[in-house]
């Protein structure tokens, strides 16, 4: 895959400039089943017209999914999140303020009516939660009309906590930056029957929380697509505020083979401890 480096790289006066690095290569073992959506930082990030690669502080119009799914667009200007170069592991991000209520519009993932009912997902992150700590940032949400049907939210390190809906969860100290991974429709131990009762979430390739019940909207009602980088259901409004690196949505859950070495290979692409 091509990795993007057109403003961390710029050749001597006069002269070409430098080849960049070759690309990470995809991991060695069986991961694109059930993939709908692939969104990394260093591949595929278009400025304003769609096409041209951004540069570092540019709105990004466009960002290509390597899954089943379609891109992530935004058509609003004023609302398109912003491609930075810099981020501590030397690579880029994605940047939003909840404040410009910067987001993508809506990916094409459903999830069915009512308090008993839940299509099975897994989502991993990479994020620097920066912003502030009286909001729900989501990378992932519904909207206001379904009740935060669903959702993953990070809270920033001074307030510590992860979010995840559905099912209601308040979560975990976050590091920064860090890795994340949600499973809905599983709990640790790998039990999958009556998915709507089962989650496990990991930080940093760690357990952090498993479970067999759930808290949830009763009024929830189907929803047809996810918003990414808000949940207006959020009383806060739920705009992401942070950086987004990297984030892979599969809409199954996946065994613990599968799950250990998406977090292996992410946490060594990004440099995590």
């Amino acid at each position: 895959m091509p990795l993007l480096f057109t403003s961390l790289f710029s050749g001597a006066p006069g002269g070409p400039p430098p080849e960049p690095p070759a690309p990470d290569p995809d991991p060695a073992f069986t991961w694109t089943d059930g993939l709908a959506f692939r969104f990394d930082a260093g591949d595929g990030v278009f400025g304003a017209d769609g096409v041209t690669p951004a540069a570092d502080g540019d709105p990004v119009a466009r960002w290509r999914n390597r899954g089943t799914g379609a891109d992530a667009v935004q058509g609003d200007p004023a609302r398109r999140p912003v491609f930075r170069s810099g981020a501590p592991d030397g690579r880029p991000y994605i940047a939003c303020h909840h404040d410009q209520n910067q987001h993508f519009e809506d990916l094409a993932f459903a999830q069915p009516a009512g308090f008993l009912s839940l299509a099975p997902f897994t989502v991993f992150a990479v994020t620097d939660a920066v912003g502030a700590t009286d909001r729900f940032p989501a990378l992932l949400g519904a909207p206001a009309p379904n009740g935060g049907k669903m959702g993953v939210y990070f809270r920033a390190p001074a307030g510590a906590q992860i979010h995840v809906v559905k099912p209601a969860l308040r979560l975990g100290n976050l590091t920064s930056p860090q890795l994340l991974m949600a499973a809905v429709g599983r709990n640790a131990a790998g039990t999958t029957d009556q998915p709507f009762a089962r989650f496990w979430i990991r930080q940093n390739r760690a357990g952090l929380f498993t479970d067999a019940s759930q808290s949830s909207n009763l009024d929830s009602s189907a929803i047809a697509a996810t918003e990414f980088l808000r949940n207006t259901g959020a009383s806060t409004g739920g705009a992401f505020d942070g950086h987004l690196h990297e984030l892979l949505l599969y809409d199954r859950t996946l065994d613990d083979a599968t799950t250990f070495a998406i977090e292996d290979w992410l946490t060594a692409r990004h440099g995590l401890a």
